[in-house]
Parts: structure tokens; sequence; C-alpha cells
């Protein structure tokens, strides 16, 4: 798998906003087996895209993405988008 950064916006409550990248190849995802779809997925959800973006961008329909993103959640064990974006953000190197 190559190499991806994402840059993570995150938005203040001043509207100011600030970027994190991570190198998603560099994300430790232990047991959890993410497929290379369920992690291209998880990178877009870090960039901020809603389920139809995303469906966009990978040229799939949103119902895919809907279950992929269950799938994900499930697999690592969180309950939120937020949750994901934090947990990917605690195991990058």
């Amino acid at each position: 798998m190559q190499t991806e950064v994402v840059v993570i916006r995150l938005m203040e409550g001043d509207g100011a906003s600030w970027g994190v990248m991570v190198k998603l190849k560099e994300i430790r995802l232990g047991d959890e087996h993410l497929t290379d779809a369920e992690r291209a997925v998880a990178g877009l959800i870090a960039e901020g895209l809603s389920n139809a973006e995303i469906a966009t961008a990978r040229g799939t329909s949103t119902r895919t993405i809907a279950n992929q993103v269950a799938n994900i959640l499930a697999k690592l064990s969180v309950d939120s988008r937020v949750d994901l974006v934090a947990q990917l953000l605690g195991r990058a190197t």
C-alpha cells in the first residue's frame, strides 16, 4: 500500500482552522484488519468528508460508504467519526 498523507482540518469555535497531517500507512491498526477500501474511507473521513462526498470521490454509492463506515467503526471499537479521527491521530507515528 502506498503512503497517503491526509491533512485533517480542525475547526475552532471562532471559525479558525488548523491542519494536522497524518500518514495513513503509518497508522498502526493492530488486528482490526481494515481492507484497503476501508483505509481509504477512513482517510476521507479524517479529511472531514461526508458519506455523500466520499461516495462521489470513490465512485460508489452512499449505501456502500455507509456500510464501510459502520464496518470501520465496529472494527476499531469506536462510536463515532469523531472518535475514529481521535483514534487515528493517537495511532499515527
